[in-house]
């Protein structure tokens, strides 16, 4: 007799065969109790609450789902810096199945960024450099970028707001 109600996925035994205690027999699941579990990084750990409402997005079915924050596991992955997050889906109509691949929204705070042209960020080897005016000299400066949208790129360091630059830098020696 089964615990709960639910589609079986896996049958491990065959009629006629001896089980022990503690065996597991068949794996089942409940498509109207379905969750998503995700590592979230831990700076973003604390905008999710037990019981906050959030947007979940799976793969199949390509849909948008509400969730509910159920569990946050308290063991932090030291290699990946993240937690485990466990967000029971609502209103699944048995569609999803199990392993399906989903992404968590979580709102964060605005964060000021710098973006400037691609065609100013260029490589010297393994080191990214933009050209900065300063009076009437250009000076390399080595940068670190980010994120890339369109024709532009972010600039996690290197550059400071009110910088000038070269949009076409002069690569020669």
């Amino acid at each position: 007799t089964s615990p709960m109600d639910g589609i079986i996925t896996e049958r491990r035994v065959e009629a006629g065969d001896l089980a022990a205690p503690g065996q597991v027999l068949v794996s089942i699941y409940d498509p109207l109790r379905m969750r998503l579990e995700c590592a979230v990084p831990v700076r973003l750990v604390n905008n999710l609450p037990l019981g906050k409402e959030v947007d979940v997005i799976l793969d199949r079915p390509a849909t948008a789902f509400k969730g509910q924050v159920a569990e946050i596991v308290s063991e932090v992955d030291a290699s990946t810096r993240t937690q485990k997050v466990k967000v029971r889906l609502q209103a699944t109509a048995g569609d999803i199945l199990p392993g399906t691949f989903g992404r968590l929204w979580i709102e964060d705070e605005a964060a000021e960024t710098i973006y400037v042209p691609a065609s100013a960020v260029y490589k010297v080897g393994q080191l990214e450099m933009a050209q900065v005016v300063q009076g009437n000299r250009v000076i390399r400066r080595l940068v670190k970028t980010g994120a890339v949208k369109e024709n532009q790129v972010e600039v996690i360091s290197g550059l400071d707001d009110g910088d000038k630059i070269l949009v076409n830098p002069v690569k020669g020696e």
